[in-house]
């Protein structure tokens, strides 16, 4: 399953994406902070604001109450393709605010590791998500629709672009999974 990109709308029933992006953008219950650069905060030369919190990492001990209320989407992406999911590596909230400079943010993997990515676009917004193969050539596009999965090989290099008129709000997932025999 290597290099491969999937995309899915609608797994999760428009009550629980619903539920989240109320969770995250209107109920104001989640903490949320400021970064100076949403891709990279260790990269200050760069200026790309945003929001974001690691709501899971058990590596660092990191484990909030309402996680739980985001593995549903996860755990529903690996039912509809037939995957386990052995572990969740890292559950993140980013928050992309309008730009008056938009365009694409830093090329990276998450982990530098084998594992797979999740993203999940929790409303409607522009920022395309850009996935690369080895070469940092462009391979695929994705446009944020609420309800969106995006599930690829985290190893392919991604960035995701700035909006200019709208907020991006995005759950994103590393994790380890298998195929269902």
């Amino acid at each position: 399953m290597k290099d491969f990109i999937e995309i899915y709308d609608n797994i999760l029933p428009k009550e629980i994406s619903d539920g989240i992006e109320d969770l995250v953008l209107n109920k104001h219950s989640i903490p949320l902070y400021y970064t100076h650069n949403i891709t990279n905060p260790k990269e200050s030369d760069l200026h790309m604001p945003g929001f974001g919190s690691n709501f899971y990492d058990p590596a660092h001990q990191k484990h909030e109450p309402y996680s739980y209320a985001f593995f549903e989407v996860v755990y529903r992406l690996g039912n509809h393709i037939n995957f386990i999911i052995e572990e969740i590596i890292r559950g993140r909230i980013f928050i992309h605010l309008p730009s008056p400079n938009p365009g694409p943010d830093l090329i990276h993997t998450d982990q530098d590791t084998e594992h797979f990515v999740c993203l999940y676009y929790i409303n409607d917004s522009e920022g395309d998500t850009i996935i690369f193969d080895k070469s940092e050539k462009e391979i695929q596009r994705v446009t944020p629709k609420k309800g969106r999965i995006v599930f690829f090989d985290g190893l392919l290099k991604h960035c995701s672009t700035r909006p200019s008129s709208k907020t991006r709000a995005v759950l994103n997932f590393n994790f380890h999974a298998s195929k269902f025999k």
